[in-house]
């Protein structure tokens, strides 16, 4: 579709005088026909109703409604096209404020700092108390901390109570930034 229009261009640009000659005898010849027509019809009495002057009025009208329907038309247009314009300003500010406020939660986050403590040592023989962990949060932000989940695993794998007992926690289900020591 497109190349047939790229060629009519084309052809169009070289045949451009050919087409203002033909198109200008074309006008002449269907001017001469109008004129003899309007003579053979005023040599038989044929004349323009001109109507009175309410008829006139309302053709008068009518040309102004359509005129008037077509600034409507117009201004309805403009006023799309500036809502449109405002409405994708309004989206773009949202996603550059958005943008802007997850990564002040970013730099939050990395500013909180967790780190584990040595463990507190477990009486021979018993088996069934879990050994206890201890974690220093350190907040070097400017904002409170709230929502901390903390992971941690033994390094040998050895905490059977923290996999057994302990609810385990998705990423989807925290809603605060996931800090892994």
């Amino acid at each position: 579709m497109r190349e047939g229009r790229k060629r009519l261009r084309l052809w169009c640009k070289r045949q451009a005088g050919t087409l203002a000659v033909a198109l200008g005898v074309s006008v002449v010849i269907l001017a001469v026909v109008v004129g003899v027509q309007a003579a053979m019809l005023y040599a038989r009495g044929w004349r323009i109703a001109w109507g009175t002057v309410p008829e006139g009025a309302a053709a008068f009208g009518s040309v102004a409604a359509f005129g008037a329907l077509w600034v409507a038309a117009q201004e309805w247009r403009s006023g799309q096209r500036e809502r449109r314009a405002v409405d994708q300003e309004r989206r773009d500010l949202a996603a550059a404020r958005e943008a802007e406020r997850r990564d002040h939660v970013m730099s939050q986050a990395r500013l909180i700092i967790v780190e584990p403590v040595a463990l507190a040592p477990q009486p021979f023989g018993s088996e069934a108390r879990p050994i206890d962990r201890y974690m220093i949060i350190r907040n070097h932000s400017s904002e409170p901390v709230f929502n901390l989940h903390i992971d941690h695993r033994s390094p040998k794998d050895r905490d059977t109570y923290f996999d057994q007992f302990v609810p385990q926690r998705t990423a989807a289900s925290t809603t605060g930034p996931r800090l892994i020591p």
